[in-house]
């Protein structure tokens, strides 16, 4: 992802938010299963998922290169790089939206992710469990962590995701 651009990271986003829109109903019956919260309040859940990944997408398609306004005799920029790998650990209460809230700015600074979910809902490892969602990605980098495992990125779930 560091080597597109922001609107072609954009349309990434759109497309795993489109994805995860268009399985809602069987994503929201996973965490409910998984968690044992209500089918509303997971649908809820994965409604605020997707719309995290349309925060981000649209953040990306306003974001400008302007300098920072002034604030004395100085000069302030913001440079807007990738870091390179962000590690992610996410809790077992409300899976997707927690994976989203840090998989979304992630993607969309140009990194790769790492994510580590919970060992106590093993069904929620995303995207590997919604096949769609890796659909958006077409040459994404999928792999499942073993419930349990030790931290590694050989185990986790490393997200890389690229533009068609």
């Amino acid at each position: 992802m560091a080597d597109l651009l922001p609107h072609q990271r954009a349309r990434v986003l759109t497309r795993i938010a489109d994805a995860i829109e268009d399985n809602a109903p069987r994503l929201a019956a996973l965490q409910t299963a998984n968690t044992g919260k209500t089918l509303t309040e997971t649908s809820a859940l994965v409604a605020s998922a997707a719309g995290t990944f349309r925060y981000f997408a649209a953040a990306l398609e306003t974001s400008d290169a302007d300098l920072t306004t002034p604030r004395g005799e100085y000069l302030t920029m913001s440079l807007w790089e990738p870091i390179g790998v962000v590690g992610a650990i996410t809790p077992w209460n409300s899976p997707i939206a927690s994976d989203a809230q840090k998989i979304a700015p992630a993607l969309a600074a140009g990194n790769a992710v790492v994510l580590k979910p919970a060992a106590w809902t093993p069904w929620s490892r995303w995207p590997s469990r919604a096949s769609s969602t890796r659909a958006a990605c077409p040459r994404a980098c999928c792999r499942s962590s073993r419930v349990g495992a030790p931290w590694s990125a050989t185990r986790s779930c490393a997200i890389r995701a690229s533009a068609r």
